[in-house]
Protein backbone atom coordinates (compact mmCIF):
# COMPACT_ATOMS: atom_id res chain seq x y z
CA UNK A 1 0.00 0.00 0.00
CA UNK A 2 1.23 3.18 -1.22
CA UNK A 3 1.25 6.51 1.58
CA UNK A 4 -0.83 8.30 -0.98
CA UNK A 5 -3.85 5.51 -1.26
CA UNK A 6 -6.04 8.06 0.75
CA UNK A 7 -5.11 10.87 -1.27
CA UNK A 8 -7.31 11.97 -4.15
CA UNK A 9 -6.07 14.78 -6.32
CA UNK A 10 -8.89 17.60 -6.77
CA UNK A 11 -10.46 16.73 -3.10
CA UNK A 12 -10.88 19.81 -1.14
CA UNK A 13 -10.58 19.35 2.80
CA UNK A 14 -12.30 22.33 5.05
CA UNK A 15 -9.76 21.58 7.64
CA UNK A 16 -6.22 21.36 7.33
CA UNK A 17 -3.95 21.59 10.34
CA UNK A 18 -0.75 24.04 9.70
CA UNK A 19 1.63 22.17 11.56
CA UNK A 20 4.81 24.85 10.60
CA UNK A 21 5.22 28.26 8.93
CA UNK A 22 8.13 28.81 6.86
CA UNK A 23 7.59 32.50 6.33
CA UNK A 24 9.70 32.27 2.37
CA UNK A 25 8.66 29.23 1.42
CA UNK A 26 5.31 27.90 2.45
CA UNK A 27 3.31 26.12 5.16
CA UNK A 28 3.54 22.58 5.88
CA UNK A 29 0.27 20.54 7.05
CA UNK A 30 -1.28 17.32 7.72
CA UNK A 31 -3.08 15.56 5.23
CA UNK A 32 -5.00 12.71 7.32
CA UNK A 33 -1.54 11.70 9.18
CA UNK A 34 0.55 12.45 5.48
CA UNK A 35 2.87 14.93 5.46
CA UNK A 36 1.77 17.95 3.24
CA UNK A 37 2.70 21.10 1.91
CA UNK A 38 1.16 24.64 0.19
CA UNK A 39 3.99 26.46 -1.43
CA UNK A 40 3.47 30.08 -0.75
CA UNK A 41 3.02 30.64 -4.69
CA UNK A 42 -0.29 28.22 -4.15
CA UNK A 43 -1.70 30.12 -1.28
CA UNK A 44 -3.53 32.96 -2.66
CA UNK A 45 -3.76 34.28 -6.18
CA UNK A 46 -2.22 37.62 -5.46
CA UNK A 47 1.48 37.00 -5.14
CA UNK A 48 2.94 36.35 -1.66
CA UNK A 49 6.37 37.04 -0.99
CA UNK A 50 6.53 36.60 2.57
CA UNK A 51 4.53 34.81 5.24
CA UNK A 52 5.44 36.67 8.07
CA UNK A 53 4.71 40.52 6.28
CA UNK A 54 1.28 38.92 4.75
CA UNK A 55 -0.13 38.14 7.79
CA UNK A 56 1.03 36.36 10.92
CA UNK A 57 -2.09 35.99 12.83
CA UNK A 58 -3.44 34.21 9.10
CA UNK A 59 -0.71 32.01 9.10
CA UNK A 60 0.85 29.78 12.21
CA UNK A 61 1.14 26.46 13.61
CA UNK A 62 -2.33 25.09 14.70
CA UNK A 63 -4.76 27.05 12.60
CA UNK A 64 -6.35 25.32 9.96
CA UNK A 65 -6.98 25.93 6.33
CA UNK A 66 -9.12 25.19 3.39
CA UNK A 67 -7.64 23.54 0.77
CA UNK A 68 -7.58 21.67 -2.15
CA UNK A 69 -5.02 18.34 -3.10
CA UNK A 70 -2.79 18.89 -6.34
CA UNK A 71 -0.89 16.69 -6.91
CA UNK A 72 1.18 14.17 -5.19
CA UNK A 73 5.42 14.36 -5.01
CA UNK A 74 6.26 10.44 -4.55
CA UNK A 75 10.11 11.20 -4.11
CA UNK A 76 9.62 13.93 -1.45
CA UNK A 77 6.77 12.03 0.47
CA UNK A 78 4.41 14.85 0.34
CA UNK A 79 0.75 15.60 -0.59
CA UNK A 80 0.56 19.07 -2.35
CA UNK A 81 -1.88 21.54 -1.68
CA UNK A 82 -3.12 25.26 -2.85
CA UNK A 83 -5.44 27.56 -0.69
CA UNK A 84 -5.92 29.53 -3.74
CA UNK A 85 -9.60 30.56 -4.46
CA UNK A 86 -9.04 30.04 -8.16
CA UNK A 87 -8.02 26.54 -7.29
CA UNK A 88 -10.31 25.87 -4.72
CA UNK A 89 -13.40 27.34 -7.32
CA UNK A 90 -12.16 25.43 -10.17
CA UNK A 91 -14.53 23.11 -11.56
CA UNK A 92 -12.06 20.37 -12.41
CA UNK A 93 -8.11 20.25 -11.92
CA UNK A 94 -6.95 18.30 -14.97
CA UNK A 95 -8.57 16.43 -17.94
CA UNK A 96 -9.11 13.17 -16.04
CA UNK A 97 -11.78 15.43 -14.34
CA UNK A 98 -13.33 16.02 -17.78
CA UNK A 99 -16.36 13.99 -18.42
CA UNK A 100 -17.80 13.42 -22.10
CA UNK A 101 -21.19 15.20 -22.58
CA UNK A 102 -20.16 17.46 -19.91
CA UNK A 103 -21.19 21.56 -20.98
CA UNK A 104 -18.30 23.67 -20.38
CA UNK A 105 -17.33 26.88 -20.79
CA UNK A 106 -14.28 28.59 -21.67
CA UNK A 107 -12.80 31.87 -23.49
CA UNK A 108 -10.93 31.49 -27.40
CA UNK A 109 -7.38 32.01 -26.87
CA UNK A 110 -6.82 32.33 -30.56
CA UNK A 111 -7.95 31.09 -33.97
CA UNK A 112 -5.91 29.18 -36.73
CA UNK A 113 -6.26 27.57 -40.23
CA UNK A 114 -6.45 24.34 -38.12
CA UNK A 115 -9.19 25.34 -35.41
CA UNK A 116 -9.28 27.03 -32.25
CA UNK A 117 -7.59 27.49 -28.81
CA UNK A 118 -10.23 27.25 -25.79
CA UNK A 119 -9.16 28.09 -21.94
CA UNK A 120 -11.19 26.14 -19.99
CA UNK A 121 -9.64 26.68 -16.58
CA UNK A 122 -6.09 28.10 -15.47
CA UNK A 123 -4.55 24.33 -15.95
CA UNK A 124 -6.31 23.00 -19.21
CA UNK A 125 -6.93 24.48 -22.89
CA UNK A 126 -8.88 22.92 -25.47
CA UNK A 127 -8.62 22.42 -29.15
CA UNK A 128 -11.42 22.45 -31.54
CA UNK A 129 -10.62 21.40 -35.13
CA UNK A 130 -11.72 23.38 -37.88
CA UNK A 131 -13.87 20.42 -39.33
CA UNK A 132 -16.29 20.60 -35.68
CA UNK A 133 -16.51 24.05 -35.75
CA UNK A 134 -19.39 25.23 -37.60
Amino acid sequence: LSRFDNVTIGEIIDEIPITRVDDEMGLCVDVASTPGYIHISKIEDAKVSHLGKHGKKKYKAGKTLKARIISVNPIENLVCLSTQESVLNAPFLKMDDVRVGQKISGTVLFVSEKGVVVKITENINGFIPKVIVL
